[in-house]
């Protein structure tokens, strides 16, 4: 009697076995295996560098400088690559860029792209860049050069800059830091109040 209650239960049991072991080898067969240790994923060949492309690149990169236990500067970029054979450093999106004196802030950069050749020195600035200081003064230009060594900043395209209430444009710019002259070149206008002056250098 138990025999005959049990016996569709038993049939049940038998079939599925059964089907778990053909659905098993089937699965086996085509390469599939509950067993089979999974393979580790190869690297994406996104990730490797193209040809040209610099060894060395990080993303969202802060630099802080310091001198004489001072902060000279603190920089915020999207990208930054470095080449090994000339030591040039590339970045890309500078978001904020400042520039300490005697440990506060002076000056603050934004920019789109921009190098810097460490072996001379240079610094350059590309794209939408906007130099603002605490002293009211704003700088807009689409580049800039910083050269190190005679401490002489270059702005080799059209400029706008604001003094205080004084507006000036011009062809060209150039700044010499340890002489504290700034000329400017080129179709100058100067602004100041109802005052404006034109001029081909000042």
């Amino acid at each position: 009697m138990l025999l005959k209650r049990f016996r569709p239960w038993v049939k049940w049991v038998i079939g599925m076995g059964l089907s778990a072991a053909v659905a098993t080898t089937a699965f086996w067969v085509l390469g599939y295996s509950p067993w089979k240790r999974p393979e580790s994923p190869r690297p994406a060949d996104i990730h490797r560098p193209e040809a040209g492309e610099p060894p060395t690149q990080f993303t969202k990169v802060e630099f802080i400088g310091r001198k004489g236990g001072e902060k000279q500067y603190h920089f915020n970029f999207d990208t930054v690559s470095r080449t090994e054979d000339d030591g040039l450093v590339t970045f890309q999106g500078l978001r904020e860029g400042i520039i300490y004196q005697d440990s506060e802030p002076v000056y603050f950069i934004v920019a789109n792209t921009g190098s810097w050749l460490e072996a001379k020195d240079n610094f350059e600035l590309e794209g939408d860049i906007t130099v603002t200081g605490t002293d009211e003064l704003t700088l807009r230009s689409e580049k800039l050069h910083w050269d190190g060594k005679t401490q002489v900043i270059i702005i080799p395209v059209p400029a706008e800059l604001t003094l205080d209430d004084m507006q000036a444009e011009s062809r060209r710019m150039e700044a010499h830091m340890q002489e504290d002259r700034l000329y400017l070149q080129g179709d100058v206008i100067i602004r100041d109040g109802e005052l404006t002056i034109w001029a081909d250098e000042v």
